[in-house]
């Protein structure tokens, strides 16, 4: 999330379904789920964007969930408010890069616990999950550069620490921590359409439950498709969708989703 150089403020609403068919073995094998299976995720969320003079940027997400979840024996379903998240950019070069410099920024963000946690979960099949449930500090790094012609490259990285909290049977649950990247190359016309491609990668260390780590780590690979189109100065359309990829050497199973996803968003320019 950023805010180009002539925009003041922005606002975005945008919803997403994620469903989940099946999942890859340890040798990278896909298998699908059964048939009469089901296990989706829609969500939508609320994103905010201020600047205070050329340098700062602040803003907020607000998610909102909800989950079904059912199989041959047994369905349920839940959801509720996620976990809210405040961030923060300092930008020492302006997005899209001046002269032979890329965009340079530094990128702060903290979510809160205001969702369900999978340890405080009163479902079993955690379909009333809907959030982390510590609080997470996460740094990072974005770097952009654009080019007259259309095209831009976007990469970004930053590494997440929760802080320990008890779930609800008064254990203590430290959560590891986790790492993200995501690498974008994209075209915008002239016309006001948008298209770019990316691959994303996120790694999170199992949690510890009263100190044991049972999991060492899970990982998420991601192929994903963004396109766009800028209805006036004001106003842009959004789509994106998303693959899971497959990780032959995670060594037990990774699940199999694809994800979904249309929005708006509202610009305030300088101007």
């Amino acid at each position: 999330m950023r805010l180009a150089p002539e925009e003041n403020a922005s606002a975005t609403v945008i919803t997403t379904a994620q469903d989940l068919r099946g999942h890859w073995d340890g040798g990278g094998t896909y298998i699908p789920s059964d048939p009469d299976a089901r296990d989706r995720e829609y969500r939508v969320e609320g994103r905010v964007m201020g600047r205070i003079g050329r340098h700062f940027q602040f803003g907020a997400i607000v998610p909102v969930l909800h989950t079904t979840r059912k199989t041959v024996d047994s369905s349920s379903s839940g959801g509720g408010l996620g976990d809210v998240t405040v961030l923060t950019r300092w930008d020492f070069v302006k997005p899209g890069g001046e002269g032979a410099w890329p965009g340079i920024a530094a990128t702060m963000s903290l979510s809160l616990p205001t969702g369900r946690s999978p340890f405080n979960s009163k479902d079993p099949s955690l379909a009333d999950v809907t959030g982390a449930g510590a609080y997470e500090l996460r740094p990072g790094i974005a770097l952009e550069k654009n080019w007259w012609t259309g095209w831009y490259v976007l990469a970004a990285a930053g590494v997440g620490f929760y802080a320990p909290f008890k779930s609800d049977r008064d254990v203590t649950i430290q959560l590891g921590p986790r790492m993200l990247a995501f690498v974008a190359v994209g075209k915008s016309w002239t016309n006001g359409f948008g298209l770019a491609g990316a691959l994303s990668y996120d790694r999170e260390a199992g949690p510890r439950v009263d100190g044991v780590r049972s999991v060492l780590f899970r990982a998420r690979p991601s192929a994903m498709l963004f396109g766009s189109y800028a209805v006036d100065d004001h106003w842009t359309l959004i789509a994106s969708g998303q693959w899971d990829l497959p990780i032959s050497d995670l060594g037990r199973q990774q699940l199999a989703g694809i994800t979904v996803g249309l929005g708006v968003r509202r610009a305030w320019n300088v101007y």
